[in-house]
């Protein structure tokens, strides 16, 4: 090996860095510090970006909700509105009073008892006609945005136009022909319960012969009463209202004597009804008078 290499001359000059070799270090330290400028400029990018997206976005502050107030519900003097009224009532909870007036004294109760009413507490009108027609709009016009009204009823087309100008359209619940009350106040009912549920087959006749006989019959006959009564009736349907069938049952034990034998037993015991069977079915046939309650005779009859 020695003898094939051969000797370095001592004058030979020595190696210098090659000025490539400095360029591509130069150009490494330069490109990384190149790449860091670039990685830091494209983060500030992607923030700018985002607090764009974000300043883009609209910020959705959900309005407060406003503190639930006393509501005051009027009922018509017959038994479907007073029923309509005590489950339009257990839907409400917070009551500052339930109301009965008769068609023809309705404006008394905007007389006599709104002045005395805070403002802001919502109104519930069920089973009125707007009649006299001028009166009770200009009188319902003043509690625009806090009136609810319920009815069945048939109404005049201007009267009816002329109500929902009045307190608003959605305000106005009226199904003409329907019969009753109850289907416009349960449509707009955000609660339900088994008790509620009882009231709407009582009020419908579907009431259990056990539950009518407990505490039903009891009840029917009291609330066609109450709806007899003019003014504050919430004292006479306060058990209605906390739904407790137990203490409705005992009541009733306690009150059976002062109950007549309704005029629709005498009434189906003496006549004989025709009876239809189809499908497996039976079917009973009652005609009933307008002074007798048709549900009641007809479940005696059953």
């Amino acid at each position: 090996m020695t003898e094939t290499l051969s000797e370095i001359p001592d004058d030979l000059p020595g190696l210098q860095p090659s000025p490539d070799a400095e360029y591509a270090k130069d150009d490494i330290e330069e490109s990384g510090d190149q790449g860091d400028r670039d990685r830091q400029r494209e983060r500030e990018k992607r923030r700018s970006v985002r607090k764009a997206d974000v300043a883009d976005v609209p910020v959705v502050v959900e309005a407060p909700r406003p503190p639930r107030r006393r509501a005051v519900i009027v009922s018509a003097a017959d038994r479907d509105s007073l029923m309509a009224a005590v489950l339009l009532a257990r839907d409400v909870r917070l009551l500052e009073g339930v109301w009965v007036y008769e068609q023809a004294e309705l404006m008394n109760f905007f007389r006599e008892v709104m002045p005395d009413v805070q403002d802001g507490v919502p109104i519930h009108l069920v089973g009125f006609v707007p009649s006299p027609a001028a009166d009770v709009l200009q009188a319902a016009s003043l509690y625009r945005d806090r009136l609810s009204w319920y009815d069945h009823h048939n109404w005049p087309p201007e009267d009816l136009f002329a109500l929902k100008q009045a307190i608003g359209e959605d305000a106005v619940h009226h199904a003409s022909g329907s019969g009753s009350s109850l289907p416009m106040v349960l449509a707009t009912s955000t609660r339900r319960s088994r008790f509620s549920d009882k009231m709407v087959d009582l009020a419908c006749g579907r009431f259990t012969e056990h539950d009518y006989q407990r505490w039903g019959r009891l009840w029917w006959w009291r609330l066609g009463e109450i709806a007899r009564k003019s003014g504050d009736v919430r004292k006479e349907i306060e058990p209605l209202l906390a739904g407790r069938p137990s203490d409705l049952a005992k009541d009733a034990a306690r009150a059976e004597d002062v109950l007549d034998v309704p005029a629709e037993v005498a009434y189906v015991e003496g006549r004989d009804f025709k009876l239809i069977h189809f499908a497996g079915y039976s079917m009973v046939i009652v005609n009933a008078s307008e002074e007798l309650d048709l549900h009641l005779a007809a479940r005696i009859a059953r």
